[in-house]
């Protein structure tokens, strides 16, 4: 099973709501660095990393065997 490293954001405030910003990664890359991605976030969400509506966080993602399947495929005869 392939998997994928999901960084997300979200700013939360009692005027808006809350809203949501994402990262995929390779989870086996040893050259992640999270608090730039977290700054990357905060930036998608006009905000900054140390604002304390701003949090972020990291969770394991299993790919469907069927996207895997599809992505091989294309791999293999792009589309165009």
């Amino acid at each position: 099973m392939y998997h994928l490293e999901l960084v997300y954001g979200y700013v939360e405030n009692d005027d808006c709501g809350i809203y949501h910003a994402f990262e995929a990664l390779d989870p086996n890359s040893k050259d992640t660095d999270y608090e730039e991605v977290a700054k990357e976030l905060a930036e998608m969400l006009d905000t900054t990393p140390d604002d304390s509506c701003f949090n972020w966080d990291v969770m394991d993602i299993a790919l469907p065997d069927s996207l895997v399947k599809a992505i091989q495929a294309d791999a293999v005869n792009p589309k165009e």
